[in-house]
Formats: C-alpha cells, structure tokens, sequence
C-alpha cells in the first residue's frame, strides 16, 4: 500500500537481456484515464540518459504496466546480462538514477547530465520501439546482417 501512496517513480532493475546496450524500457500505453502517470514516465525514461525504448508487445502482467493502470509512473532499466555484474554498466545505472534525482530537486545536480554514450541518432530523446521478434512490413525471408549493438547507417535493398 506504501508504493501506491508515496510513489512518484517506481524503476524496476533487470539484468535478463542478452548482447545489447543498457536502455529505459518504456511499457505500452495504458490508455488515457492513465495518460499523467504514462507522460510522467516517458519524461523520467528520457531524463535517465538511457536510450529509451517503448515496448510493443502488449504485456499486461509486468510490475511497470500495473503501477501505470495505478497512475504511478514507471520504467524498467535493462542494465546486463543474467549472472553477469557489469561493473560499467552498473556505474550507468547509478549515473541514470542520479540524472532523475537531480531532476526530482532530490540531489545536487552533476556537473554534466549523465548521458549513456549511445550513436547520435539515438540520443535525440526519441522514443524507439521495442520488437522482441523479427519483423517485416512484408512477408517473406528476413536476413540478418547487423550484430546486436552494432550501429547501422544504411543497408543496401534485398
């Protein structure tokens, strides 16, 4: 009952992704009797100077979602691998909490707002979408030609 009353962000840790970069994992939208909470959350996501990410699977059973359908803004950070400590990566996730604590009036801020040191393109503060499978706008053959946390810049047409 504490968290539903004294909640103004709720960040929920994970180090379950495989061969990415850390990222703020935006939920679906919950709709708009929820929109405060949902804005709010997009707000906290681009000020944690993390890649952000909207997820598009529709998942209604994770912690995030459901302190959303409560008007209680949340994100995920997915910050390593499982059974992995990431020394650096664990510095991001300190440097990003303190980012939003800094932007709460809860802390001093830093001298220079952490940033993760991601591609141009992706520190925008745009939100990206998340798809966790394959996808093509048109059926056929999908070929992978990237690595996972290489940057693409152009590739030529099947």
């Amino acid at each position: 009952m504490k968290i539903m009353t004294l909640s103004s962000l709720v960040i929920d840790l994970h180090n379950d992704w495989t061969k990415s970069i850390p990222y703020a994992l935006i939920d679906h939208n919950p709709g708009h009797p929820h929109k405060t909470a949902y804005d709010k959350t997009k707000i906290f996501a681009r000020q944690s100077g993390f890649v952000s990410i909207v997820d598009t699977d529709k998942l209604t059973n994770t912690l995030s979602y459901n302190l959303l359908l409560n008007d209680i803004p949340a994100l995920t950070f997915e910050l390593c691998e499982p059974y992995l400590i990431n020394e650096r990566n664990v510095k991001y996730g300190l440097d990003s909490i303190t980012s939003i604590l800094s932007h709460l009036g809860m802390m001093v801020p830093e001298k220079e707002r952490f940033s993760y040191p991601a591609p141009t393109a992706y520190k925008a503060g745009r939100l990206l979408r998340y798809f966790d499978k394959p996808y093509s706008s048109k059926s056929g053959i999908i070929r992978f030609i990237a690595k996972p946390g290489g940057e693409v810049n152009h590739l030529p047409r099947l």
